[in-house]
């Protein structure tokens, strides 16, 4: 084996199918409940369940239903081995077993510094996750398998949840128990509804501590910054962006107008400090990088024309010396403003029309990894659209009207 581009040794690298994690929980934690069903039913005066002895039965199967996905994702955790890019393959080796994955089935990487890992998507779902030593890992990793500042995001949790997590599991029954006994007792039901109930406002506790407590998360994208709140995200387009200052308890975005985007951090020190500035002043400079000539990509802009006819004016085929008629601009221009994140949605997805009009798979792969890296949610439905064929008019007026708010 020759020596890859890059080369990781890794404690832990999990190869995670979606579907199959999903079957599996879901199938261990039926099989639990199952179980204990049958138990119920076949000896009631071993287990005497009545309705104000729900939240026994609940607090049973609270560590259960924990160690079942524990259980399930340290199945999925394959160990240690190595990770690193050779030619055109993402090369995996544990002992003696090693997997090769083409780049081009590469959808999308992000860094999660917080936790040391990096975090590979492929087409299809399926998920590669790795722990790193240091974040450069991480992004030495992702540049040579292609998934670089402007083709990727990444999520970064502004700190950690875990003594949020413990401090719910052990107090909360004891504050959902007797709310669910007195739903229970205002009308006769059968045990089993009590400990759906139970279950129901446990769920619902734990989600309003971690709305209420926790930290968000930062999407880092080539255009911009999403704030992912619980409730309302918030986009924060890096043409309005003036800084960014942290401290531990928060992140703020500071606007160009002089006003700030606050997302709450929870113990963020000064490491991922460190590793989410880097992260973003490496989008920055990338998009600043992409602004070209505005007199030669006007000819992208639509203009007040019909949807229909604009985009019909932009499926005009290759000439001879490979420049597109009808507007003097190459087919390297047309790439560079398509993956410019610094570009307009509008100029990006006219970028996109007249290129996929030539019908190679090449381009549609570069317009899907450019859709990918976009953290403006109907920017990158109506680009992947076209990277896949089916251009929506309506997807593509959703995508600039949404780009032309978040510039306002």
């Amino acid at each position: 084996m020759s020596a890859p581009d890059v080369w990781i040794e890794s404690k832990r690298i999990s190869l995670k199918s979606a579907l199959l994690v999903g079957w599996f929980g879901g199938i261990a934690f039926a099989s639990v409940a199952a179980v204990l069903a049958v138990l119920v039913v076949a000896a009631p005066s071993v287990f005497d369940f009545r309705l104000d002895s729900v939240g026994w039965f609940a607090m049973l199967l609270v560590p259960v239903a924990a160690g079942v996905a524990f259980l399930a994702r340290t199945l999925f955790a394959d160990g240690a081995g190595t990770i690193g890019v050779s030619g055109g393959d993402l090369v995996i080796v544990q002992g003696a077993k090693k997997k090769q994955i083409p780049l081009a089935d590469l959808a999308s990487g992000r860094a999660n510094p917080g936790r040391g890992e990096v975090d590979i998507r492929l087409r299809g779902g399926a998920r590669i996750v790795a722990a790193v030593p240091q974040a450069e890992d991480a992004e030495r990793l992702l540049v040579a398998a292609g998934l670089d500042v402007s083709k990727r995001t990444m999520r970064f949790e502004l700190g950690e949840t875990t003594f949020l997590d413990w401090m719910t599991f052990l107090l909360g029954p004891a504050l959902v128990l007797p709310l669910t006994q007195a739903i229970v007792g205002l009308a006769p039901m059968p045990w089993i509804v009590g400990v759906v109930v139970f279950f129901g406002l446990f769920a619902l506790l734990f989600a309003l501590v971690r709305a209420a407590f926790g930290p968000v998360a930062l999407i880092v994208g080539a255009d911009g910054i999403v704030v992912d709140r619980p409730l309302r995200d918030r986009f924060v387009p890096f043409g309005r962006l003036a800084s960014v200052t942290m401290k531990h308890s928060a992140v703020d975005l500071v606007l160009t107008n002089g006003s700030r985007v606050r997302a709450r951090a929870r113990h963020l020190d000064a490491v991922q400090q460190a590793a989410l500035r880097a992260r973003i002043d490496a989008a920055t400079a990338t998009f600043r990088h992409g602004e070209s000539d505005a007199e030669a990509l006007s000819r992208l802009d639509r203009g007040g024309r019909a949807i229909a006819d604009w985009r019909a004016a932009l499926r005009t085929p290759l000439d001879q010396q490979g420049s597109y008629r009808a507007m003097p601009l190459t087919r390297e221009q047309l790439l560079a403003v398509l993956e410019s994140p610094a570009a307009s949605a509008e100029r990006r997805l006219a970028a996109a029309v007249s290129l996929s009009a030539a019908g190679e798979a090449q381009i549609a792969t570069r317009i899907r990894v450019a859709a990918e890296a976009c953290a403006r949610p109907r920017v990158r439905i109506a680009l992947a659209g076209v990277a896949e064929g089916e251009i929506d008019d309506g997807a593509i007026e959703e995508a600039i009207a949404e780009d032309e708010r978040a510039r306002a």
